[in-house]
């Protein structure tokens, strides 16, 4: 193949998706797009990101924040090495749904940044990331955004052959973490009926760090009690151990197709210097590990059941119908030395259909409805959300209307939800609260609108509301919150929140690169928000001061409240086209995204992303391909009342990869990636332990994949 043609093949494969066009090439796409045939209610108007094939391979890590911390738009709200949320757009928690299958993770990260997800990135066969209001199809959790991971555990297609495999293997090599992830998936079946299986097992040491674990003088400046100890070099109890399996069948026929999936993981973690109050209490500084007086871990558990039943063909009204049903049940206990602490569990039963409606000549769109049950209890010390069970119904329709150069989209959706807490709150001070019932009604509407005013430029602009209902924790809250360090207190009196958004995008393919570029603008009614009161709650006198005496005593008072907020930003992608280098073909990435949210008397919220500038360099050819990005983060001066900054931040990374063909009937690709290899001292802004456990110090990774 000379040059010139395989940097247009390259260039076709890269910008325009062209399915097998390099088939034999090691780079793979992030693609923007609209309706995939197993994801209908993915198909709104909304800017998306997808991950998939060995693109997503370079960006897997431990947690499904991590792994999409560099796409525009989208940050981590990391809790030390084992725990990371996705951030989208200044939203994350409650705001941000994540859903696996279609179904909802429904682990305890909402509840809590503590808590890890329930969803293993190093298992997903594609992951889609909706930046904006996605509540149309998904409800009152998307109000910012959706994340939807594919495990295609039920299999969407009958088999294209008896058997298929893939594993791959991980390990850090170079810092004291010592990393360690193996997967492997099966595939296989006969004629119209598939299985599949899978399973990894992941182990790390404490993380490596750069410099210290506490930033003493940051601690300081918020409690006004300086720290009694610390750890240099690394953090310590974050080791971990996590496993999953799972085993799924499908039989695919004309027109129905039918199957299940079941999956269990486990997740053993530990949390940093400073997550936990009891951890004030440990070794003192130094860069020699020492014996953790308390030692505080994470003992997860989780059971998920998946069912599918589809039906697609002909008829004068449908041409599908979707019915997805999903049973999780949830547990993580928390481990002081050993012994067995608090106890939280969320039993979860979700159900949707969706219908897809026939096209009426240029007029296309989908109806359903949702309904959840979900029972929620914690049980012990951290207790500080009563046992709890929330039911929500919700309906939804969205049409789309295609012609010449337009495309119009709009929808609507309606939800009921009701709380009820089952049993009275944690006792302080010999009281405890019960509440009646809270129910919630919310109304979303979405209308979009796209125009190709060439065949190289098009315009789009996208007007929302939406709406949400208060999470339990955000009710019902009443006590002290140890793995935040702070004492969290709901109001049941509280509404559901309005999100006024617009987003306005241009897409420009030039002969030299592809320019793709999104601003929005959202208006938040009674948004609820956790404010520090600049009281400290003792946890030895069990009495709320107004100033701190120890520091490994006292928890900041945080309030849920409501005030009209404003956040505002933008995303910018500039894709060179991909141009021919030696035997190979070079494509360079800018981008830059920004957000900013304030409430209405000026307050800004806490814990929001700053500006972010990355740089992205790749060359490829047939066997093999290489690439370096670096990231500069500016510092975060606007934290929130009674939060602190952070600095401005470099991060450099690098990457390579081998492809090797027809080994025996393998596909393999060896690789080897660096991470922070600046070895900077990195605080994420988004992250409540950003003073207490800084980023991954410098690591390098090795390992493999191969395809049966």
């Amino acid at each position: 193949m000379d040059v010139r043609r395989y940097g247009l093949l390259l260039a076709c494969r890269l910008w325009l998706g062209c399915g097998g066009a390099l088939a034999d090439a090691p780079i793979e796409e992030i693609v923007v797009h609209g309706r995939a045939p197993d994801k209908p209610s993915l198909d709104i108007a909304q800017p998306k990101t997808e991950l998939e094939g060995q693109a997503l391979r370079r960006e897997v890590s431990t947690t499904l924040g991590e792994t999409l911390a560099r796409q525009p738009g989208v940050n981590n709200a990391s809790f030390g090495p084992g725990v990371g949320l996705p951030v989208i757009r200044g939203l994350s928690g409650v705001r941000v749904k994540i859903v696996e299958d279609d179904i909802g993770a429904w682990d305890a990260s909402s509840l809590g940044p503590d808590h890890a997800g329930g969803i293993e990135p190093v298992l997903a066969e594609r992951i889609q990331v909706v930046r904006g209001p996605a509540a149309l199809s998904y409800g009152n959790g998307a109000i910012g955004g959706v994340v939807a991971v594919d495990t295609r555990r039920i299999p969407v297609g009958a088999p294209r052959r008896p058997f298929s495999a893939f594993a791959e293997q991980r390990n850090e090599i170079v810092n004291t973490n010592r990393q360690s992830t193996s997967a492997i998936k099966l595939d296989g079946g006969a004629d119209s009926f598939a299985v599949h299986g899978d399973a990894f097992l992941r182990e790390q040491d404490d993380t490596s760090i750069a410099g210290d674990a506490i930033d003493a003088a940051a601690i300081t400046r918020q409690f006004g009690v300086p720290p009694q100890s610390n750890t240099r070099g690394y953090l310590a109890n974050t080791h971990a151990r996590a496993h999953a399996g799972a085993i799924g069948a499908a039989f695919v026929g004309e027109p129905w197709r039918v199957g299940f999936s079941h999956s269990e993981l486990s997740n053993n973690y530990g949390i940093p210097l400073g997550g936990h109050i009891d951890a004030g209490h440990v070794h003192g500084p130094g860069g020699e590990k020492a014996e953790i007086a308390h030692a505080v871990r994470i003992d997860m558990q989780q059971t998920r059941s998946d069912f599918r039943l589809g039906w697609q063909g002909e008829s004068r009204w449908l041409e599908g119908i979707e019915l997805r049903a999903g049973r999780i049940d949830y547990q993580h206990r928390e481990l002081e030395n050993g012994a067995r602490g608090t106890l939280f569990e969320n039993h979860v039963t979700e159900l949707r259909l969706e219908l897809i409606q026939a096209r009426f000549g240029r007029l296309s769109g989908s109806a359903g409805v949702q309904h959840i049950d979900r029972d929620f209890a914690a049980v012990g010390a951290e207790a500080f959300v009563p046992p709890s069970r929330q039911r929500s119904t919700g309906l939804w329709a969205i049409e789309k209307l295609e012609f010449e150069r337009w495309r119009l989209q709009a929808g609507m959706r309606a939800e009921r939800q009701r709380v009820e807490q089952r049993a009275p709150s944690v006792s302080l001070g010999g009281i405890t609260v019960t509440h009646t019932p809270m129910q919630h009604t919310t109304y979303n509407t979405m209308f979009s609108a796209s125009y190709a005013v060439t065949d190289e430029l098009q315009i789009s602009a996208t007007a929302s509301r939406a709406q949400r209902a208060p999470d339990i924790q955000e009710l019902l809250a009443l006590g002290p919150h140890l793995a935040t360090q702070t004492f969290d207190i709901g109001d049941s009196m509280l509404k559901q929140e309005r999100f006024d958004n617009v987003d306005a995008g241009i897409a420009w393919t030039t002969p030299w690169a592809l320019i793709d570029l999104h601003y929005f603008h959202n208006r938040a009614q009674d948004f609820i928000y956790q404010q520090n009161t600049g009281f400290f709650f003792d946890t030895d006198e069990k009495l709320i001061r107004i100033n701190c005496v120890k520091l490994e005593e006292c928890l900041p008072v945080q309030r849920y409240r409501q005030e009209h907020a404003r956040f505002y930003g933008y995303e910018l992608e500039i894709k060179s086209q991909a141009f021919a280098a030696g035997r190979g073909a070079v494509t360079a990435t800018l981008f830059s995204d920004y957000v900013r949210g304030r409430l209405r008397g000026g307050q800004d919220i806490p814990r929001m992303p700053p500006l972010r500038v990355g740089f992205r360099l790749e060359y490829g050819q047939q066997s093999w391909s290489g690439d370096i990005e670096i990231i500069a983060t500016a510092a975060q001066s606007h934290p929130g009342l009674n939060e602190t900054p952070t600095d401005a931040a470099l991060d450099a990374r690098a990457g390579f990869e081998h492809h090797i063909q027809a080994i025996t009937t393998a596909d393999v690709t060896l690789f080897m990636r660096g991470r922070n290899l600046l070895n900077r001292e990195i605080r994420n802004a988004t992250s409540f332990l950003r003073n207490y456990a800084p980023e991954a110090g410098r690591s390098l990774e090795v390992g493999f994949n191969a395809a049966f």
